[in-house]
């Protein structure tokens, strides 16, 4: 399972009956759906144990919801039986989770340097970070960081259908990290 706060996503260390047994706050049931919470100031969004079954699920969601390519989802389907499978398990649960509560257009606005990229598409020469998705729920556009090959990275919105039509790919390995973080590595 995954917690998300204002600034962070990190792997919980705890069962959910353990979260549960925690918070006296608790609001929201653990059956597989993310549950939005209360214990502290941020919500926190909790997502159950990962299985071969919901990744599959949560893999269609981001499918439909335009967030990966046909081809891509076609390919981490078949991994999802491979001997990796627990891998590819945990990183469709990441991605899912992310797409379900990164901040929508403006809200890290001000930000600068120290907006978080949630997201990471690439391709051979060119690299989109994802820092904010529209707010309607089929997203069209985004706002985040491309960085060319041997260019200085640009602020903008992005098309995400554009980007994955052009052939990119979402990184799977991807840690969200802030724009003055990425930047740094470029």
């Amino acid at each position: 399972m995954y917690i998300f706060s204002q600034n962070n996503v990190t792997r919980a260390k705890m069962s959910r009956a353990e979260f549960a047994a925690y918070s006296k706050d608790y609001k929201g049931k653990l059956d597989g759906e993310p549950s939005i919470m209360y214990p502290t100031y941020t919500g926190l969004l909790m997502v159950d144990f990962l299985t071969k079954k919901t990744a599959l699920e949560q893999l269609s969601k981001v499918l439909t919801a335009g967030f990966i390519s046909p081809q891509q989802a076609k390919c981490i389907k078949s991994l999802l039986n491979s001997e990796e499978q627990d891998f590819f398990i945990e990183a469709v649960d990441r991605i899912y989770s992310t797409m379900q509560v990164m901040p929508k257009i403006l809200e890290q606005d001000g930000k600068g340097d120290n907006a978080i990229a949630y997201l990471h598409y690439f391709t051979a020469n060119t690299d989109f970070y994802i820092t904010e998705k529209d707010i309607e729920d089929e997203i069209t556009q985004a706002f985040g960081l491309v960085s060319f090959v041997s260019d200085y990275p640009e602020i903008g919105y992005i098309s995400i259908e554009e980007v994955i039509k052009a052939g990119a790919e979402i990184d799977l390995h991807f840690e969200p990290k802030t724009l003055g973080e990425i930047k740094q590595g470029l």
